[in-house]
């Protein structure tokens, strides 16, 4: 085994007990002050640095001595040396360290451990704590725990090939300890004799610890000498004295793993926490759940090390949720005034899902009140605001360029949680898609939206707009993310009942990616490319607004603001300023809606209603259906009678337009429609789509491109994904440029 690299570097640091020290020592030292130098605290301030240089040096004097008598194997100075040392600086792993590796020059494994294992705490993310620790396992006979602190070590610094080779000599005892383990009693020992001669001499001092599957197996342990000593590099192993021992050194290993996995959980949630406040002139979250989250990912990290829980891909990873989704105790508002308040008592299957494997919670985000709205503009809360207006507007930001004044849009309705992950706050965001709602902001943020067949993820908790076309969207940064977000969260749920595109108005830059697009899938991908034509795509805009505002009508007569909301505020002032007999429900009803739901969302009920007449059903609302079959028909003959596997289409008809821009007469209205056209058909016809990040506009602004999958074809459709965002390396925005 090579031994001891005695310079490495550490940073020195100085505990309450050194200060103490420096400050008791200050009136021994001994200085001749000049008359001009009498002021008292300058006199102590000057004695204190005095003393910290002396201890500085007196380690460092310390540490070389110890160094010296480790090589002239003059073990007993040599420990003295440091753990002095260890007492000025008890905090420094780097000591610790060193004499954890003299423990076992001497032989003693055990203390070596104890010492390593120390330096581990000090250090936690230094990789040749661990590598002195393994050394120290695999000596006392702690084969398998050797084996994963190598593979700590080189998890932490896989650049260093003398840490990858002594895991490769130690995963290879670990092969023939199992060989050895299954022989018989008789044998065992010869066996352990033939192996020894059979190896090289890198990995021979190690093969005494084969002993272990002696001791596993009870086998001659009477006869197994107290101490085996082999003369190479004066290696010791000490048979074990009981049980206990080795418990011990067991959950004093895993506590200390437990410590450092618990650090990095909390450190990744703290990380999007601070991150979160950073970027808060943005909007995105509603309601936040910080200190939830820390309590919950300690509570996670406890319970994995404990054994009681394992580990998903997913554990401990912070998330967002679009806030209409119910989270019991935490509030759902779903942007409005009407609901500002309203705690669910249970949470929604899909949040249900991610958190029982891992998951972090750290808010709930912004959107369109009652996902009515494509811009993310149109919430109680105020609008979100789009974190590529950072990188358009880098180093601009002035009287004319700031947030408070103008932005660039999300998209909507589900704009916080794309914000969030655009930002990264998140790396996984549920969201909702009716018609584009998921898939829109994506494309507007740069970031991967994802829509599912209708009915493959549970909507129960997900408070419906038009129930024959809501479904659960996922936003992600890479389509990894996505496929491991919708594994986790797909399966049966009993509580739910359900489970053309060349137009006048796109950009030049959307057209430009559809076409580059199309030549990488072709030219790269060996794809065929067929063009196609949807016939009855051109009436889902007027097809998706009659049934979506016919479903939202009835829906919304839930909100009559007497279990939640305004209803008893509006109560309360009818009896002030009017007669009891004033006093009915539908001016109460009225009035609540007035000032509880913004003008969005009453017209769309007012419309609702209209279609609903009697004298307009068949008019409308039938004849809205049978487009709507027509349209499902289109896509079927697509992609069964012509063979396609997938449709590559715009997500949008342009990057993000800037709120300013939003407010311009009748520009919202006509907006919104030009974008649904490209996303409403795929909800309409229950089928999986994505929308991919592909490149940047001639703004800077991110382009997104839409692919739409068979029913049930989300794991072809995820893995194209995958595959073309390989090639295009679509880079994320950059945390850095998120400065006010």
């Amino acid at each position: 085994m090579s031994m001891f690299k005695w310079k490495r570097k550490a940073e020195s640091s100085f505990t309450e007990h050194v200060q103490k020290w420096i400050e008791s020592s200050a009136d021994d030292q001994d200085e001749n002050l000049s008359d001009s130098e009498v002021d008292c605290v300058t006199w102590v301030k000057r004695k204190k640095t005095l003393c910290l240089e002396d201890v500085a040096t007196k380690v460092e004097r310390l540490k070389n001595e110890g160094i010296l008598f480790a090589e002239l194997e003059k073990y007993s100075e040599s420990i003295e040396r440091f753990k002095t040392a260890i007492e000025l600086q008890p905090n420094d792993g780097r000591l610790h360290e060193m004499l954890s590796q003299v423990f076992l020059m001497r032989g003693e494994d055990f203390l070596a451990i104890q010492a390593a294992e120390r330096a581990v705490k000090c250090c936690p993310d230094w990789a040749e704590a661990y590598q002195t620790l393994a050394r120290a396992q695999l000596n006392f006979g702690e084969l398998n725990l050797a084996v994963e602190s190598f593979r700590f070590a080189n998890s932490i610094d896989n650049t260093n090939e003398e840490i990858e080779q002594e895991l490769q000599s130690a995963l290879l005892l670990q092969a023939h300890s199992s060989r050895l383990h299954d022989t018989n009693g008789s044998s065992s020992e010869r066996n352990l004799i033939n192996f020894q001669h059979g190896i090289d001499e890198t990995t021979k001092s190690a093969t005494v610890f084969l002993c272990k599957a002696l001791f596993e197996k009870k086998i001659l342990l009477q006869t197994l000498p107290r101490t085996l000593i082999f003369n190479q590099q004066h290696l010791f192993l000490h048979a074990f004295h009981t049980v206990s021992m080795q418990v011990r050194v067991i959950i004093r290993r895993f506590t200390n793993l437990a410590k450092v996995e618990q650090k990095k959980l909390i450190d990744r949630v703290q990380h999007s926490v601070a991150l979160s406040w950073k970027v808060r002139d943005l909007n995105i979250f509603i309601t936040e759940t910080f200190e939830d989250a820390l309590a919950q990912v300690v509570n996670l990290s406890r319970k994995f090390c404990n054994g009681e829980e394992r580990k998903h891909p997913l554990f401990g990873l912070p998330i967002v949720v679009k806030d209409c989704f119910s989270t019991k105790g935490v509030r759902t508002t779903l942007g409005s005034k009407a609901l500002e308040n309203y705690k669910p008592n249970f949470t929604a299957t899909v949040v249900e899902k991610l958190l029982q494997r891992g998951c972090v919670l750290l808010g709930k985000t912004n959107m369109d009140e009652f996902c009515m709205g494509t811009s993310g503009t149109n919430s109680y809360f105020g609008p979100v605001k789009n974190p590529w207006t950072f990188e358009v507007w880098r180093g601009k930001f002035d009287k004319e360029h700031n947030l408070e004044n103008d932005w660039y849009i999300t998209g909507g309705s589900s704009g916080g949680s794309a914000a969030a992950v655009a930002c990264g706050i998140s790396e996984i965001a549920l969201g909702s898609d009716t018609g584009g709602s998921c898939r829109n902001p994506a494309a507007y943020c740069g970031v991967v939206g994802f829509k599912p067949t209708y009915g493959l993820l549970s909507r129960h908790g997900l408070v419906p707009l038009i129930n024959s076309l809501d479904c659960v969207g996922i936003l992600a940064k890479r389509v990894k993310d996505v496929s491991l977000a919708l594994d986790a969260m797909a399966g049966l749920d009993w509580k739910d009942s359900t489970m053309e595109f060349y137009t006048p108005y796109l950009s030049a830059d959307v057209v430009k990616y559809w076409k580059l697009i199309s030549s990488i899938l072709e030219r790269e991908g060996g794809c065929k490319l067929v063009e196609l034509s949807l016939p009855h795509t051109r009436f889902s805009n007027v097809c998706y607004h009659i049934l979506g505002c016919s479903e939202i009508a009835s829906n919304m007569s839930r909100y009559d603001g007497m279990e939640y909301g305004k209803g008893l505020t509006v109560f309360v002032a009818c009896r002030r300023y009017r007669s009891n007999d004033e006093i009915s429900f539908p001016s109460m009803l009225t009035r609540s809606r007035q000032e509880s739901l913004n003008d969005v969302v009453r017209q769309r009920i007012l419309a609702g209603n209209f279609f609903l007449l009697k004298n307009n059903y068949d008019k409308f609302y039938v004849k809205s259906l049978q487009i709507r079959r027509l349209i499902y028909e289109d896509y079927l003959r697509v992609f069964n009678d012509e063979t396609v596997d997938v449709l590559l289409t715009p997500a949008t008809s342009s990057d993000a337009p800037l709120y300013s821009q939003l407010k311009k007469d009748h520009y919202n209205c006509i907006q919104e429609r030009r974008d649904d056209y490209f996303t409403l058909p795929a909800n309409l016809a229950g089928l999986p789509a994505l929308v991919l990040p592909v490149g940047l506009s001639g703004q800077n602004l991110p382009v997104g491109l839409q692919l739409i999958g068979k029913h049930f074809g989300e794991k072809q459709l995820l893995q194209l994904a995958q595959w073309l965002e390989t090639r295009l390396s679509f880079e994320n925005l950059s945390q850095d440029l998120m400065k006010i």
